[in-house]
């Protein structure tokens, strides 16, 4: 060191701490993992109910996995194969190198389900929109990065 050279021990450590943050490896990660809590909520139906019956006293019920049934007068089930197992199709996906996590659904019938168009129907059976759950958890994930960047730092 020349005279005027001023050291302070464990500015190295601070500094590499800072790069790690500035670099947002431990936001990316928390970002990830409140992606995939949003996502593990979404994917859970609610309890069924007798619309989803075939002792529906109305002789229709959806069958979840499959679609549409009714019974016939001949006592004959008919049925059409329409469900696109809404639950299997969330995904996550990231953008701006893992700074935006983006969690959705490409399910053709989604939105009046768990979107912004949700029917009555689904909202009086239970059914979470999105914008409900990310309201709901928004405080979960902002901790999930304060979290990750408060073990950076104590390290």
């Amino acid at each position: 060191m020349s005279d005027g050279d001023v050291y302070i021990e464990g500015l190295d450590e601070l500094i590499k701490k800072l790069n790690s943050i500035q670099e947002m490896k431990a936001v990316k990660t928390a970002l990830k993992a409140a992606g995939a809590h949003i996502q593990g909520i979404m994917v859970d139906y609610p309890p069924a109910t007798i619309g989803n019956s075939p002792s529906n006293p109305t002789n229709h019920w959806y069958e979840r996995g499959y679609g549409s049934h009714w019974r016939r007068k001949d006592g004959s089930i008919g049925g059409r194969q329409t469900s696109e197992t809404l639950n299997r199709k969330w995904t996550i996906k990231e953008e701006f190198s893992g700074l935006q996590v983006i969690v959705g659904n490409n399910v053709s019938y989604g939105h009046w389900v768990q979107g912004d168009d949700q029917t009555r129907v689904h909202k009086a059976h239970g059914w979470l929109t999105t914008r409900q759950v990310v309201e709901r958890e928004s405080e979960k994930v902002v901790n999930f990065v304060k979290k990750e960047i408060d073990k950076v730092l104590e390290k």
